[in-house]
């Protein structure tokens, strides 16, 4: 009984023994997080360009663009520190609560196809953060948008051609693809009253990455193709991308060398057919070799 007693006792002091000599793990906390001073960069107007379809309208139609500040992240895993506590550390230090937003009232009155020009002003910061004990660093951009000015608007003409700005490059309307599969109670999107209905599209230049924050209501949908693809959801994407995001919501993405085309009327029935445009257009027009990698969002 004394040697039972004794071999438990032995068997106690060596588990604690090497319980005191375990390494916790430890995850870096907010305190231990330096988000380092950031160097601005002179603010240069951006233009971009939006379409309003109001051919078929029998009264005018009304869009808000609208652009929010944006904080992008890069190089958080070299941390450990994921994206969402290091921009929140960075908003608070560096966004302030009041004008973080811009925006410009659309008007495209019945019976036009309407073209305007903005041009986006921006505050742009970048810099560095780093972790106490850590060896890497991560990036941080900050935009925050300045001034928004309406630089031109022109009725493109119902049924007419568009034409090529100086300013930006202008995505050309492409119609569905032949091989496109649509639902057999359809006909082609551009042959029915109850298909969908594009009245935007937004191209960014190549080279140039930009964040967007859209709001979609039921029935409305955003479907495009890019070089690069960022969302909460997907990061750093890259290769020749397709993706659709469906409504209802608020979303943020950002792309780089892409464009965005705007849908409403959008039912489920359509969203693989749309999709299945963006994908018809990198193989066929951009020589991309399948599978073409897709995103949907939610």
């Amino acid at each position: 009984m004394l040697h039972h007693r004794y071999f438990k006792s032995v068997s106690l002091i060596v588990f604690l023994l090497l319980a005191s000599c375990a390494t916790p793990t430890t995850t870096p906390s907010n305190s231990n997080l330096q988000v380092n001073p950031p160097t601005s960069q002179s603010p240069k107007p951006v233009a971009e360009t939006i379409r309003m379809n109001n051919c078929g309208g029998k009264a005018d139609a009304k869009q808000t663009a609208e652009r929010f500040y944006a904080v992008t992240v890069e190089g958080e895993l070299s941390i450990g520190v994921s994206a969402e506590v290091v921009k929140a550390q960075v908003g608070a230090k560096y966004v302030s609560s009041s004008g973080t937003s811009k925006k410009q009232e659309l008007i495209a009155p019945a019976g036009t196809n309407m073209e305007f020009i903005l041009l986006w002003t921006e505050d742009v910061k970048t810099g560095t953060v780093t972790v106490e004990g850590k060896s890497g660093q991560a990036t941080y951009q900050v935009n925050t948008p300045i001034s928004v000015e309406l630089s031109s608007s022109k009725d493109l003409r119902c049924g007419g051609s568009l034409t090529q700005l100086t300013t930006q490059p202008a995505p050309t309307p492409i119609p569905i693809p032949t091989s496109t599969k649509v639902p057999p109670t359809q006909q082609p999107l551009a042959a029915t009253q109850s298909a969908p209905v594009q009245i935007t599209s937004v191209a960014t230049e190549g080279g140039v990455k930009k964040t967007y924050f859209i709001r979609l209501e039921s029935k409305e949908a955003l479907t495009g193709h890019a070089d690069k693809f960022q969302t909460d959801k997907f990061q750093n994407q890259r290769g020749c991308i397709a993706y659709i995001i469906i409504g209802p919501g608020d979303f943020q993405f950002t792309i780089e060398s892409g464009i965005w085309y705007k849908w409403i009327n959008v039912t489920n029935q359509w969203h693989d057919a749309l999709l299945q445009e963006q994908i018809d257009i990198l193989v066929n027009k951009y020589s991309c070799k399948p599978p073409i990698q897709t995103f949907r969002l939610p």
